[in-house]
């Protein structure tokens, strides 16, 4: 079997796991949103465990660390003035909603998984077991983090429906990057650190401008000490697959 069909294969394997469990969350919608504050803790937890244990040193990998973090500041400053253009307030009985964080979400979601298609898809290039091998590592991280991401964008009261067609966009481009890259190969290898740096910048600053200051309207000691263990328990979730494959 050519690498480009075993690339289209097994990415598309992981589509469809992903997909799977962005549904369940959707299907409970309604329980996603009573409990939606612990839900963002665990996502946030989530996309820094991703942006700084996984992304970065992953970027440090093939780029110089002053151009990685720099990069990275460009991530968080271009999601920072992306989000000026697009914030807006939906108002109604005196309680305004955020919605500008659905396109940084969306964006930031899309281009993680075209890079990780380009991960299985260079994989599979290399050998049949290296790209398995990369694809159950991708699933591993990618169910608790698209996880997150649909509750993040249900919390922001996007409709389900709306919900499930950027997530199965989103999920697509996983497929789209891996058979690109069993396509073209080595072409795009110069361009994926600084694709990694700037999605882990994006990522810091949803965790750090959109949710973590939602945690905070929630006072009490008892909203605080869970949300503080689903924060740390969301950096676990995420990473420690990844570690257990090395």
């Amino acid at each position: 079997m050519s690498a480009l069909l075993l690339a289209f294969v097994f990415s598309s394997l992981e589509a469809l796991v992903s997909l799977a469990a962005s549904f369940a969350l959707v299907a409970r919608a309604e329980w996603v949103k009573r409990v939606s504050h612990y839900f963002l803790s665990l996502a946030a937890g989530a996309l820094l465990g991703v942006a700084f244990l996984d992304l970065v040193p992953e970027a440090l990998e093939t780029v110089p660390a002053s151009r990685i973090f720099a990069l990275v500041l460009g991530g968080i400053a271009g999601s920072f003035l992306l989000e000026k253009l697009l914030v807006w307030y939906h108002c109604h009985d005196e309680r305004c909603e955020r919605h500008a964080v659905r396109p940084l979400i969306i964006f930031g979601d899309s281009l993680h998984n075209f890079i990780d298609g380009v991960g299985i898809g260079v994989s599979f290039l290399a050998a049949p077991a290296v790209g398995a091998l990369t694809t159950f590592a991708v699933i591993l991280h990618e169910i608790p983090r698209e996880g997150s991401d649909v509750a993040i964008l249900l919390s922001s009261g996007m409709g389900k429906r709306a919900v499930v067609g950027w997530t199965v966009f989103a999920s697509l481009m996983t497929v789209v990057g891996a058979v690109v890259a069993a396509l073209f190969g080595s072409a795009f290898a110069p361009v994926i650190g600084p694709l990694i740096a700037l999605v882990a910048g994006t990522f810091i600053y949803i965790a750090t401008a959109d949710l973590i200051p939602e945690l905070h309207k929630n006072v009490g000691f008892k909203h605080a000490l869970i949300e503080s263990l689903l924060l740390v328990a969301g950096i676990f979730i995420v990473i420690l697959p990844g570690y257990a494959l090395r």
